[in-house]
């Protein structure tokens, strides 16, 4: 402290910049220095072409379907039929969202047990001969019975590895699977390794 000043009533403390307390500053964002990459020890190596395992997440979104392990290229036009040209439409699929619905509800079906005066209904989902069936039937039932997907569908991704044949196959399928939580796990990525 240096002296007091009486100004107009009232007394100012002067006091230097060393007896100021330290008051942290904070940048602005765009201001914050890029810090060094962390050591991460994750991987996704098993769900990766090896060419692609270094990619962010948000780099592996735009990623084809067959840069996953296990689908080869000829995977790409036969998904593309289906409006799926990324990873990102892998995990969006909305086919695959129906079916790991149906899928996670028949595990809390009671047989039989259905109310009469119910009104939840999947008409929009599922085609007719489907729409009253138990969730554990939908999920047994091809992957045709999801309306909107022909029977063309079906011999379209016969031939991949493991291949989806049923809803409970479509809503387990890894590819999906893995797409979806890399979808999840893009929205927590920061591009500069910051920790904020």
């Amino acid at each position: 402290l240096r002296y007091l000043r009486p100004v107009g009533g009232l007394v100012f403390i002067i006091m230097s910049k060393r007896d100021a307390p330290e008051v942290p500053v904070e940048e602005p964002p765009t201001k914050v220095a890029k810090v060094d990459k962390p050591a991460y020890t994750f991987n996704m190596n098993k769900a990766l072409d090896k060419a692609h395992e270094t990619c962010s997440f948000a780099e592996i979104l735009a990623l084809p379907p067959s840069a996953l392990q296990g689908l080869a290229e000829r995977a790409d036009p036969k998904l593309a039929k289906m409006h799926i040209k990324t990873i990102e439409d892998l995990g969006n699929w909305k086919f695959y969202k129906i079916a790991k619905a149906i899928t996670v509800l028949a595990d809390t079906e009671e047989d039989g047990a259905r109310n009469a005066e119910g009104n939840s209904n999947l008409n929009k989902a599922l085609d007719k001969d489907f729409e009253t069936k138990t969730f554990k039937e939908m999920a047994d039932a091809p992957l045709s019975a999801l309306q909107g997907l022909a029977d063309w569908v079906d011999e379209e991704l016969d031939d991949l590895r493991p291949a989806p044949r049923t809803v409970r196959d479509l809503a387990n399928w890894k590819y999906c699977n893995w797409c979806e939580a890399f979808i999840t796990l893009a929205a927590f990525e920061n591009a500069d390794h910051s920790s904020r």
